[in-house]
């Protein structure tokens, strides 16, 4: 494909911020059509190279050969499917749906019109995430035994529970455990080398009950995994912080452990700790640092635009599967219904 016309679903935020990155003139990549049902009421003078449309399906009968979905998690699987069914390729943001259902819907879409789907899991390529996998492929560790991730939100009341935001409502997002959690369970699946079994989880909304729009999500949640490769693993996040937005993680090898602390770049530090048990001289480990990135995301929205036109074209393979990010969700949508039943085990499926 030497030109690639794109249309976008949705120009809310995330819209906009893939606009920009996918509008590559110099490389042959055009956004062609923007579609978004608030047009009539946006100013859309910037928008004047471009087409805007009111409706998904309006870009779907459009000639732009890709879609860029990045409406609200609950329209995913009605989105995706439409755009699959009308022949586009199709970049899907994360979550690849809000229910295990869905997912598998969207990949059977996939398959039938054998179109290119990929879904942005773009913590797969925060380099502070890349190094913590580069170490454990070259056996820095050992073999993985478990992996813990823990992720406070500072900016939880703004970013999800805040007058306006759509996430906070079990119908548009089903959890936090998928919208937010789908990055990280997909990460420790990645670093473990499995996919998750069975779950059992505890969470409460504690703090942000009070905002405007009743929510009905957790804002605090925790997670514990079986992997089909027998590593344990445990996620939490909590979405009243003070000061804190990084996630961390820790690898616990059989011939040593791994621990990221902070996730930005630069001032981020990866630490490795080569032996096991209290030795003062392993206490030292050895420290990787990185230098300051630009762009969204640390460039990591660069990154996964970049994998995605390659293999459109036919240069690159996809670093995230289709079943890799279907299972982040399935896994996430497991926990969830435990927590909300009485912290009973589930398996995934």
């Amino acid at each position: 494909m030497k030109h690639l016309s794109i249309g976008i679903a949705g120009y809310g935020l995330r819209g906009r911020q893939l606009h920009l990155l996918f509008d590559r003139h110099e490389e042959g990549v055009y956004v062609t059509n923007i579609a978004d049902p608030t047009f009539i009421a946006m100013d859309v003078n910037e928008l004047t190279t471009y087409t805007p449309l009111l409706s998904v399906k309006e870009l779907c009968d459009s000639r732009c050969e890709v879609v860029v979905i990045a409406t609200p998690d609950y329209l995913h699987e009605e989105h995706a499917c439409l755009a699959l069914d009308a022949g586009k390729h199709v970049f899907l943001e994360k979550p690849m749906a809000i229910t295990s259902e869905g997912c598998d819907r969207i990949m059977e879409a996939a398959r039938r019109n054998n179109r290119v789907l990929y879904v942005g899991h773009n913590l797969r390529h925060f380099t502070v995430i890349k190094k913590l996998k580069q170490l454990i492929d070259s056996g820095a560790v050992g073999d993985v035994k478990s992996v813990w991730c823990r992720h406070p939100v500072s900016y939880g009341r703004w970013g999800y529970f805040k007058e306006g935001r759509w996430h906070k409502k079990r119908s548009h997002t089903e959890s936090l455990l998928i919208h937010k959690g789908s990055h990280d369970l997909d990460v420790i699946h990645w670093l473990a080398g499995g996919y998750t079994t069975r779950v059992v989880a505890m969470g409460s909304l504690s703090v942000w009950g009070d905002q405007p729009g009743e929510p009905d999500i957790e804002d605090m949640s925790s997670v514990l995994m079986h992997l089909d490769n027998g590593v344990q693993a445990t996620y939490s996040q909590c979405h009243f912080a003070f000061g804190l937005a990084c996630r961390e993680y820790m690898i616990f090898g059989t011939n040593g452990t791994l621990r990221n602390q902070g996730d930005n770049p630069a001032t981020a530090v990866v630490q490795l700790f080569s032996k096991r048990g209290f030795n003062p001289e392993a206490m030292k480990g050895e420290n990787y640092r990185f230098t300051e990135e630009q762009g969204f995301h640390g460039d990591a929205d660069r990154r996964i635009i970049d994998e995605f036109i390659g293999i459109l074209r036919g240069t690159a393979q996809p670093t995230i599967s289709l079943n890799d990010a279907a299972w982040a969700v399935k896994t996430g949508y497991a926990a969830t219904h435990s927590l909300r039943n009485g912290n009973i085990v589930v398996n995934v499926k």
